[in-house]
């Protein structure tokens, strides 16, 4: 039995949220590169995977913070 509920515990809190900023700029690099090498079609749809992105990865750390207060 764990003595705290699985609901609080940060053991498998997956990313870590010191990891988060390094995840978002190199999944930013790898989209920009692929929607430069791509038709300008690809930049538009690279600028909106780009937004989406950066929105997961806010909802993900408010979330955390959130849950921690």
């Amino acid at each position: 039995m764990a003595s705290t509920p699985l609901r609080e515990s940060r053991r498998y809190d997956v990313p870590p949220i010191w990891l988060v900023p390094f995840l978002l700029l190199g999944a930013i690099y790898a989209i920009v590169s692929v929607s430069l090498w791509l038709t300008p079609l690809g930049i538009v749809v690279g600028l909106y995977a780009v937004w989406r992105l950066e929105r997961w990865a806010d909802a993900y750390v408010r979330e955390r913070n959130a849950a921690r207060d």
